[in-house]
C-alpha cells in the first residue's frame, strides 16, 4: 500500500470504527487490492497487537457471533498453532476472490480495536508514529505526503503545522 492508502486506513479507525468507509473503499478496487487491504489490516493488527480480548473485542465490534466463518477460522487457528500474521497471510491468500468481502468486517474491526488501544494510550512526548499524528487534519496530511522523510515524523510534528496559520 502506498502512503495515501496507509493514511485512509488509519483514518478509518481514529476514534471510531468507519465500516462504511471501508465498505465503500473496498468496494471502489480490484479484487487483487481487496486482499492487499485485508492482508494490511492484519498485518497491522498484529503489529499492534492481538491478546484475547483485543479479538473478542472486535468480534464484538464488527458485530459477529462465534459461529461467523471468520471468527469460527480465526478461533481454530488461535487454539492450533497460534493466530501468527504469516499462518493469517497464508489462509488470506487462499480464500477465493468472492469469499474476500465476508471477512473484510472481522479484519476491519481487528485492526481497529488493536490500533484504538495503543492510540489511546500514546502521548506527544513518547510517541514516534506518523501514523499517530492528527490524521484528521488536512493540514498535517498534506504535511506527511509532501515530506519524503514522513517516517521520521511523529505527533511532535503537528504543532508546527497547525501553529503555522
Amino acid at each position: 500500500m502506498e502512503l495515501p492508502d496507509l493514511i485512509r486506513l488509519n483514518q478509518l479507525v481514529r476514534g471510531t470504527i468507519d465500516f462504511v468507509g471501508f465498505e465503500r473503499w473496498f468496494k471502489e478496487v480490484s479484487a487483487s487490492e481487496q486482499r492487499t487491504l485485508i492482508h494490511t489490516l492484519s498485518e497491522l493488527a498484529h503489529q499492534a497487537g492481538i491478546d484475547d480480548d483485543v479479538f473478542m473485542t472486535a468480534v464484538t465490534h464488527a458485530e459477529l457471533s462465534d459461529d461467523d466463518p471468520t471468527v469460527k477460522h480465526i478461533q481454530s487457528m488461535r487454539r492450533d498453532d497460534g493466530m501468527t500474521a504469516f499462518r493469517i497471510y497464508q489462509w488470506i491468500e487462499s480464500i477465493s476472490e468472492t469469499e474476500l468481502h465476508q471477512h473484510l468486517r472481522f479484519f476491519v474491526s481487528l485492526f481497529g480495536t488493536a490500533e484504538g488501544r495503543i492510540f489511546s494510550d500514546e502521548r506527544e512526548e513518547s510517541c514516534n508514529h506518523w501514523w499517530h499524528r492528527d490524521l484528521l487534519d488536512d493540514r498535517v496530511v498534506q504535511d506527511l505526503l509532501s515530506d519524503p522523510q514522513f517516517y521520521r515524523t511523529s505527533m511532535k510534528d503537528d504543532a508546527r503545522i497547525k501553529n503555522s496559520d
